[in-house]
């Protein structure tokens, strides 16, 4: 039972690790769009791709799927 809590644990404070990184990179590129009169950069396209392989890889992962080149990146 203790390994299963300890699991537990582990994997929230990771989520929440994870929440309050995607958190300062979002203020990061709405900063760099203020800077930049709001223009679409090659910074917030790359950010754009970022979260399409995050969700495409969390999306397969909880479907028990293999993982993929990408999914291991994440």
């Amino acid at each position: 039972m203790d390994v299963k809590v300890e699991k537990n644990n582990a994997a929230q404070e990771a989520r929440t690790n994870l929440i309050t990184a995607i958190q300062n990179v979002v203020e990061s590129v709405r900063f760099a769009q203020q800077c930049l009169d709001g223009a679409e950069t090659d910074l917030v396209r790359a950010y754009n791709t970022v979260f399409v392989e995050i969700a495409s890889a969390l999306k397969l992962m909880s479907k028990g799927g293999k993982k993929t080149e990408s999914a291991e990146a994440v």
